[in-house]
């Protein structure tokens, strides 16, 4: 059997390495297959070449990790133990990359897995994030249809946030000056609907498009709906969103005499074709989910 010695500056640097507590270090040997022994500022690792050398790359990444600041508790050493094991990169420092800082008084914010340190990417990067099923697994949103749903086409990519591409083509349609419009939406149309408006209004401000918003009470919001009453130069906030996880799903909220929003295209082209083709291609479908 094969041993290695690991030497620290002091007792306190090693023990920091797996959070000062013993039964760490009995992991490490369970999961590795190592014999693991602390003293004063030092580790010995003994075990099989190979197995000694998965335990140096632990203990090496941490070492760096603490000496950038980053602070090993249970839970970072469990999950860097559990990365090696498995023959994963660590990349402990890629992860410190992307700490927040907070305030000067209070700890940063620093991922503790690579989809928590995606999730702060994609805050810092788009002013809406879209957050679908565990926390860390939000995303730009790129389609119609979040990527759970039947249909979604993964191909498609979100359009870049372009400003100034944007006020050239308002010119082109005949607005140089840019435009002003009222965008109504409903108090509980969907979750943190207030904020999400405000920020929506923010950025096509940037475009040129001058949005005042107006929050109403459901009610009123349904009977503006139901009267086909949004007045010239208004935009209305519906929720497509499926409860069926499919296109066909949020395509009858929005389209279809008997959808959520559907009232709106009562008689008009776009209900009856979507009404009729959808009546022709899926039969079965159609009769599942609006018996007679």
């Amino acid at each position: 059997m094969a041993s290695e010695t690991l030497h620290f500056d002091n007792a306190r640097q090693a023990q920091s390495l797996y959070a000062n507590e013993p039964k760490n270090l009995r992991l490490v040997e369970d999961l590795f297959n190592l014999k693991v022994t602390a003293r004063d500022g030092w580790i010995s690792i003994e075990g099989a070449p190979a197995d000694i050398e998965r335990g140096k790359s632990l203990f090496t990444e941490l070492q760096q990790a603490v000496a950038r600041g980053t602070s090993i508790r249970r839970q970072e050493f469990s999950r860097a133990v559990s990365a090696i094991s498995r023959g994963e990169p660590l990349k402990m420092q890629e992860l410190h990359e992307g700490r927040v800082d907070v305030s000067t008084r209070k700890r940063p914010i620093v991922p503790k897995t690579q989809g928590q340190k995606r999730y702060l990417e994609a805050i810092r990067k788009n002013d809406i994030v879209i957050g679908i099923g565990p926390a860390g697994t939000g995303k730009p949103y790129s389609g119609g249809l979040a990527d759970t749903d039947f249909g979604h086409n993964p191909a498609l990519k979100p359009y870049p946030y372009d400003p100034a591409k944007a006020k050239v083509l308002l010119a082109q349609a005949g607005y140089p000056g840019g435009i002003d419009v009222t965008i109504y939406f409903g108090n509980g149309t969907m979750v943190n609907d207030k904020a999400l408006m405000e920020a929506i209004a923010d950025m096509w401000s940037k475009a040129g498009i001058r949005a005042r918003l107006e929050m109403m009470e459901m009610g009123a919001r349904q009977r503006m709906n139901n009267e086909r009453a949004v007045p010239p130069s208004g935009l209305f906030l519906g929720n497509p969103q499926s409860t069926l996880l499919d296109a066909d799903g949020s395509l009858w909220r929005i389209f279809h005499p008997t959808g959520f929003n559907g009232k709106y295209w009562i008689g008009s082209q776009p209900g009856q074709r979507f009404h009729d083709n959808r009546a022709r291609e899926c039969p079965l479908q159609n009769s599942l989910q609006h018996p007679i």
